[in-house]
C-alpha cells in the first residue's frame, strides 16, 4: 500500500529534537509535559466527578432507571455526532495554522453552533415523535424537551475547545472541558439526590451541565468574535468545513463504534442488561483520561512541527509507547480491582457488568495506548484513513453484534467492541507506517529504555519551576 503524503518543507527531527536530548528539546518536552500534566489532572477531575455521578445515577435509578436513560441520551448524543459536520476538527486544524485568524473562527464558531444547533433540535424532536421510545417508557415529555434543548450547548462547547485548542490556552481548554462534568454533579445531587426527580432530573443535570460550559463559551468567545466586528469570513468558514468533512466520516463512526451497541442490546435484551452494558461502558471509557489529556497536549504541537519544522516523526512513536505502556499497567489495575468497585459502589445489583468491562478491555488498551496516531494522521492532512479505520471498524462491530448479543448478552456485545477496536487500530497503524516507512510497529508500541529517560528531562524543567516557586513561598514566610 503506498499512500500520498503532503509536501512540506525543513529537516527531519530526530528523537532528540523531539524529545529532550538538545537544549530546544529539552524546553519543548517540558512544555509539552507541563502542558500534558495539566490536563491530565482536569481528566482525572473530570473523570471522578463523572464516577461519583455514575455511582448516584445506579443508586437512584438502579439498573431499569439507569437503562432508560442511557437510552434517552442517546438520541441527542447521535444527533450531535451525526450533525457537527467535523466542524471541530475543522477549527482546531485551521486555528493551529493561522493564529492570526482566531477572533474570525471564534465568530464561525458561534454561528455554526447556532445554525447546527437548531437544526439538530428539530431532528432530535422528530425522532422523539417518531414512537420509538415509547417501547422503554422513559421519562415524561419534559425530560425529552430537555435532551433537545441541550445541543446547542454541546455544539457551542464543543466549538470553543477547538478555538482554546488553536490557540494553545489549554487552561481555558480546561476550564471548559471541567465544567461539564462539575455542572453535571451538582445538578444530580440537586435534581436526583435531593429532590429525587428520577430520570427526568437526571436528564436535566445533564443538559444543565452543557449549558454551564455553554454560558462561560459565549463569555470567551463573544469578545473575539467583536474583533471583527462579527463580519464572517465565508472563505475559511468553507475552507474548514471541507477539512473537517474529510474527517467528519470518522467521527460519525467512531461515535457509532462506541454507541451502537447500547441501542442493539436494548433491541435484543432488557432494560436491565442496557444499565449494566451502560455501567461497564462508562467505567472502560475512564481509560481515556491518558489518551485526551495527551492528545489536547499534542496535536498543536505535532501539527506545527509537521507543517513549519518538517518534523512529528520522532514525537509521535514516543508518545504512543509512553501511552501504551501506561494504558496497559491501568488495564490490569482496573482488571483486579472491577468487582470490588462494582459491590462496594454500585451494588450487587451491577455485578453483571464486570464480565463486559474485562472484555472490553484488550481493544480499549490497545486503542488509548495507540490514540496519538489519530492526531498524527490528522496533522499530515491523512486523516481520511481514521475515517476508513472507523468505518471498517464500525461494520465489524454491527455484524459481530447481530450474531453475538442474542447468544451472549451483553458479554457478546463487550467481545464485538474489542474485536472492531483491534481491527481499526491494526488499520491505522498501517497507514501511519506506510507513511513513515522507518517506523516499525515496535517503535510504537514497544517502551526503550531511553523513553524514560527522555521523561526525566522533560520533568526536569517543571521540577526545577516548583521548586523555585515552593523557595519564593518560603521566603515570603
Amino acid at each position: 500500500m503506498v499512500l500520498a503524503t503532503p509536501a512540506r518543507s525543513g529537516k527531519s527531527s530526530s528523537l532528540a529534537d523531539a524529545t529532550g536530548d538538545s537544549p530546544s528539546g529539552r524546553r519543548g518536552a517540558g512544555k509539552f509535559l507541563l502542558d500534558g500534566l495539566l490536563t491530565y489532572g482536569t481528566e482525572i477531575l473530570s473523570s471522578a466527578l463523572l464516577f461519583v455521578n455514575g455511582v448516584l445515577l445506579a443508586r437512584y435509578l438502579g439498573p431499569d432507571g439507569r437503562g432508560q436513560y442511557a437510552i434517552l441520551i442517546l438520541v441527542p448524543l447521535t444527533c450531535y455526532a451525526v450533525g457537527h459536520l467535523g466542524f471541530f476538527q475543522g477549527l482546531v486544524h485551521g486555528s493551529i495554522r493561522e493564529r492570526d485568524t482566531l477572533p474570525v473562527r471564534a465568530l464561525h464558531a458561534l454561528l455554526m453552533a447556532g445554525t447546527l444547533g437548531s437544526a439538530l433540535m428539530v431532528i432530535a424532536f422528530l425522532v422523539f415523535r417518531s414512537g420509538w421510545l415509547e417501547q422503554f417508557e422513559v421519562a415524561s415529555p419534559l425530560a425529552l424537551a430537555l435532551a433537545v434543548a441541550g445541543l446547542p450547548a454541546i455544539l457551542l462547547n464543543h466549538f470553543a475547545q477547538a478555538i482554546m485548542l488553536g490557540r494553545d490556552d489549554l487552561v481555558r481548554r480546561n476550564v471548559l472541558r471541567l465544567l461539564e462534568p462539575l455542572g453535571y454533579f451538582v445538578g444530580t445531587v440537586v435534581l436526583l439526590v435531593a429532590l429525587r426527580r428520577g430520570v427526568t432530573g437526571a436528564m436535566g443535570a445533564w443538559i444543565g451541565s452543557y449549558w454551564c460550559a455553554g454560558l462561560v463559551s459565549l463569555y470567551w468567545l463573544v469578545p473575539l468574535a467583536a474583533q471583527v466586528r462579527f463580519r464572517p469570513d465565508w472563505k475559511r468558514l468553507l475552507q474548514d468545513l471541507r477539512f473537517g468533512i474529510a474527517s467528519y466520516g470518522g467521527a460519525v463512526a467512531i461515535f457509532l463504534l462506541h454507541r451502537q451497541d447500547q441501542a442493539l442490546v436494548a433491541y435484543f435484551l432488557d432494560e436491565a442488561d442496557v444499565g449494566h452494558y451502560a455501567v461497564a461502558y462508562s467505567l472502560i471509557m475512564m481509560m481515556g483520561i491518558l489518551p485526551n489529556a495527551i492528545q489536547a497536549a499534542f496535536l498543536p504541537k505535532v501539527t506545527l512541527a509537521w507543517y513549519d519544522e518538517g518534523g512529528s516523526e520522532a514525537m509521535t512513536p514516543f508518545v504512543c509507547r509512553v501511552m501504551t505502556a501506561i494504558s496497559a499497567v491501568l488495564g490490569l489495575g482496573a482488571a483486579a480491582l472491577i468487582w470490588p468497585l462494582l459491590r462496594w459502589f454500585y451494588g450487587e445489583a451491577f455485578l453483571p457488568a464486570a464480565w463486559p468491562f474485562i472484555v472490553l478491555l484488550p481493544g480499549v488498551v490497545v486503542l488509548a495506548g495507540l490514540s496519538a496516531l489519530h492526531s498524527a494522521m490528522q496533522a499530515r492532512s491523512a486523516q481520511r484513513w481514521v475515517s476508513i479505520g472507523a468505518a471498517l471498524a464500525l461494520v465489524v462491530n454491527v455484524l459481530l453484534d447481530l450474531w453475538w448479543i442474542p447468544r451472549f448478552g451483553i458479554v457478546g456485545a463487550a467481545a464485538a467492541s474489542t474485536v472492531a477496536y483491534l481491527a481499526m487500530v491494526a488499520l491505522v497503524a498501517r497507514a501511519f507506517l506506510a507513511i513513515d516507512r522507518h517506523v516499525t510497529i515496535g517503535d510504537l508500541a514497544i517502551l526503550k529504555r531511553e523513553d524514560l529517560a527522555m521523561i526525566r528531562r522533560g520533568l526536569g524543567p517543571i521540577v526545577a519551576r516548583v521548586r523555585a516557586r515552593l523557595r519564593r513561598e518560603n521566603g515570603r514566610d
